[in-house]
């Protein structure tokens, strides 16, 4: 009896350790693995509540500067806008006391890689060369930026004090790209 007791005993740990790797190690397993994830979606929750408060804090910051975006905006505008440009170069050339004579605008050279584009402006204008140097100090003092790249003046007729002058220029806007 001694000898199938052992036996019996033996298979019964045996048994019993068999059991526990079919049963119980998957389930640990499986454990072990929802543990892993559990971890994995912790560690998101926490990337994504950091990215939500750095968009809380850029909102906050773009909320504070929403004068100085606005300013800029004008200095260089999000579009061409040609229609504001005409209506700004009409107006300084009349308070100045300048007829504008002409004006054309073209594409200008815009380097691909530039956070801006320019746009070619030809203007025609007429009158006295006081009216003309206060009207290019007023172009110089506006908010939008605008490059003269030449200036032509002739006169108009044989001893007349009218002067016709040519200015070309660049306007710039920034790139909806």
């Amino acid at each position: 009896m001694g000898a199938s007791r052992s036996y019996t005993g033996a298979v019964l740990i045996a048994l019993a350790g068999l059991l526990f790797f079919i049963l119980l190690m998957p389930a640990y397993n499986g454990l072990s693995a929802r543990r892993t994830a559990l971890d994995e979606r912790n560690r998101l929750i926490a990337e994504r509540t950091d990215i939500l408060a750095k968009i809380n804090e850029l909102k906050q910051e773009s909320a504070k500067r929403a004068g100085d975006i606005r300013q800029f905006s004008y200095v260089v505008p999000a579009g061409k806008a040609p229609a504001d440009l005409v209506a700004m170069i009409q107006t300084l050339a009349s308070q100045n006391g300048l007829q504008l004579t002409s004006l054309a605008m073209g594409a200008g050279n815009n380097d691909e890689k530039a956070p801006y584009l320019a746009q070619s402006i030809d203007l025609g204008l007429a009158g006295g060369y006081a009216a003309f140097r206060s009207f290019i100090e007023s172009l110089e003092k506006n908010v939008r930026i605008i490059d003269i790249e030449s200036i032509d003046a002739a006169p108009t007729t044989e001893n007349s004090p009218v002067i016709g002058f040519r200015i070309k220029a660049r306007a710039y806007f920034i790139s909806s790209r």
